[in-house]
Order: C-alpha cells, then sequence, then structure tokens
C-alpha cells in the first residue's frame, strides 16, 4: 500500500469510529429511556396486581 492509501484508510477507519461512538450513545440513551419506562410499567402493573401491598394505596 502507498502512503495516499495508508492515509485514506485510516481517515476512514478514524470516521468509523467517531460514528460507531456517535451511535453507541444514542443506543446507551434509549436504552436507558426504555429500562425507565420498564421499571415504571413494572411498578403500575405491580400496584394493579397487588394493591393490598404495604406502602400502596388501594384503587377505589
Amino acid at each position: 500500500m502507498d502512503q495516499s492509501n495508508k492515509k485514506d484508510a485510516a481517515q476512514s477507519s478514524a470516521e468509523i469510529t467517531k460514528n460507531l461512538a456517535a451511535h453507541t450513545a444514542e443506543l446507551k440513551k434509549k436504552t436507558e429511556l426504555v429500562n425507565h419506562r420498564l421499571d415504571e410499567l413494572r411498578a403500575e402493573t405491580d400496584k394493579f396486581l397487588h394493591p393490598e401491598k404495604p406502602g400502596t394505596k388501594p384503587n377505589k
């Protein structure tokens, strides 16, 4: 490989790494949001299935 090709390959690799890092960060944020919502839904389900559980108000 000559110098020009090596430089192009290095730039391409750096760009791919940068894009991958950006996508990874975006996926991490989305995963955190989904996990938070899942926790909320689990809590709602638990209240619905076990309204007599201490610390929760029974549905009237």
